[in-house]
């Protein structure tokens, strides 16, 4: 095994571990909304642990698929070696950056979000992940970016507040701001 993991690209590690993690971090979602988030919606309508329940079925699927296919691409890349050479770097470029500091901060952010939304509020802690999560993918973003993010951060947050709000019917935690 330890044979193996030598022989993995940096990329494919970076894409294994990151699996791992939010497929760990959506089962822990999933297992909050299903066991702690507690009330229904009106008749027919969505309750509070509705999008908990979404996001944490989201992560399980795409981290579960993301690590499928890297394990795909490993067994095909030691194959092709003969398990003699090393698997080949992955030449493609990527305007967004994966880096293990990349992986780490956005689980980090993660955390942040859940731990400062009943404080902060759905609308500033969602604009702030996201303004924040953009800028930890970006590679090397200028002044102009920058601006983009943060008004595509706030205009996305306020959007998604008022969807849930007033057609979901989902009260979000107002924070400071309410």
């Amino acid at each position: 095994m330890h044979d193996i993991w030598s022989r993995i690209s940096k990329d494919e590690k970076i894409n294994l571990t990151a699996s791992l993690v939010f497929l760990l971090y959506g089962i822990w979602i999933l297992y909050e909304a299903l066991n702690n988030i507690v009330g229904v919606g009106r008749s027919g309508e969505p309750g509070p642990a509705f999008m908990p329940r979404i996001i944490g079925i989201l992560l399980i699927g795409l981290s579960s698929a993301i690590m499928v296919r890297t394990l795909l691409r490993i067994k095909r890349a030691v194959k092709a070696a003969g398990a003699e050479t090393a698997a080949p770097e992955d030449k493609t470029k990527s305007p967004v950056k994966i880096s293990t500091m990349s992986i780490v901060l956005t689980f980090a952010l993660f955390v942040f979000y859940s731990i400062a939304l009943r404080p902060l509020g759905f609308i500033l802690n969602s604009a702030i992940f996201s303004f924040l999560q953009m800028l930890v993918l970006s590679v090397k973003p200028t002044i102009k970016q920058i601006i983009v993010y943060a008004i595509i951060s706030i205009a996305a947050s306020f959007l998604l507040y008022y969807l849930f709000v007033n057609y979901f019917y989902l009260f979000l935690p107002r924070g400071i701001l309410g």
